[in-house]
Parts: C-alpha cells; sequence; structure tokens
C-alpha cells in the first residue's frame, strides 16, 4: 500500500492536506516525508487556526520555502500559475 502511494508521489506536482486536529502531525511525519520524495509543492489546509500552510522547494527533508495565508489571500500552484484559489475556497 505504501509503496504505491509512494509511487503515485512521485508524479505529484502538489500535495492538499486537510488539517482539523493532525496539524503537529503532519508537519513533524507527512512534511518530511514528502520533502524526501521530492513533492515540489505541499499545502495544509490549518482547519483549527483558518490558515492555509504553503511549502514549496523541497531540501532534503525540510521546504525552503515557507508561507502563511489567509481568508482573503489567494495562491497558485507552481506548476499551474494560470489557477488561481482563493483560501476562504480552500478552507470553506
Amino acid at each position: 500500500f505504501y509503496q504505491s502511494i509512494e509511487t503515485a508521489l512521485d508524479h505529484a506536482f502538489l500535495v492538499v492536506e486537510i488539517s482539523d486536529t493532525t496539524l503537529s502531525k503532519d508537519r513533524r511525519r507527512k512534511l518530511p516525508h514528502y520533502a524526501r520524495l521530492g513533492v515540489p509543492e505541499f499545502w495544509i489546509e490549518d482547519l483549527r487556526h483558518d490558515l492555509l500552510l504553503v511549502y514549496r522547494e523541497p531540501t532534503g527533508s525540510d521546504y525552503k520555502t515557507c508561507l502563511t495565508l489567509h481568508r482573503g489571500d489567494s495562491i497558485s500552484p507552481l506548476r499551474f500559475p494560470d489557477i488561481v484559489f482563493k483560501v476562504e475556497e480552500l478552507l470553506g
């Protein structure tokens, strides 16, 4: 099961996690895992704090760029700059 997920992630441009009660786990375990696999962009919808956390440019087990976005902000995936998401649309 996990090997098939890792194979799929080899081709992922972006991974989005929805976090209500798992933010610590998402940052502590999933973020380094995705960075090591070379996932170029990792977003966490932090529902508890009403934020979108954006991690870009994997290097080793971390990301060089970390952005914290709020309602009213907009973002485009690096690979698809013509597609624009409003943070409030993602957070619901």
